[in-house]
């Protein structure tokens, strides 16, 4: 009687826990991060021609990557290079077809995962192939002010390598 209760608790409790970080992993995902909102606001609030992203946002980062619309949680997991946990716990299943993945890293580690939406900032596909990672040293990228589909300001950013 006892190993049956005891049994049941366990299974209990595991399911418990695979609800719980179903909810913290689906709600990690559902919303633009810091960064990304930092960003935005600075697009729309200056007339800019360039932005360092090194300084936009509220943390303090050493490198960047930038994951494109439609790539997939195996795929991104194999650039950063991150265990299966870290995996599962950090990137979506797929990236939205309207946003990016931003992941930031401090000393090798990631410090920080948000979505970010084109609305805030499109990044070009030169800036998505090269470099990867962003180095915050060298994270310079072109503004161009252009229009979204239904006739709001967007941006478009590439990035520029530095000489």
């Amino acid at each position: 009687m006892a190993n049956s209760r005891h049994r049941f608790l366990r299974v209990a409790i595991a399911i418990d826990m695979l609800v719980l970080f179903a909810l913290c992993s689906a709600s990690a995902f559902a919303a633009e991060g810091q960064f990304s909102k930092a960003l935005r606001s600075r697009l729309q609030a200056e007339t800019l021609t360039e932005i360092d992203l090194g300084k936009v946002g509220p943390f303090a980062w050493e490198d960047m990557y930038i994951f494109q619309p439609r790539t997939t949680r195996e795929e991104n997991c194999k650039i950063v290079a991150v265990d299966w946990f870290e995996c599962r716990f950090t990137f979506p299943s797929v990236v939205g077809d309207d946003e990016y993945f931003l992941v930031f890293r401090r000393k090798g580690q990631i410090i920080r995962a948000e979505r970010h939406p084109r609305s805030n900032g499109a990044f070009g596909t030169s800036s998505i192939r090269h470099p990867q990672p962003v180095l915050v040293s060298a994270a310079v990228f072109r503004v161009e002010p252009t229009s979204s589909a239904d006739g709001k300001p967007a941006f478009q950013l590439e990035y520029q390598p530095q000489d």
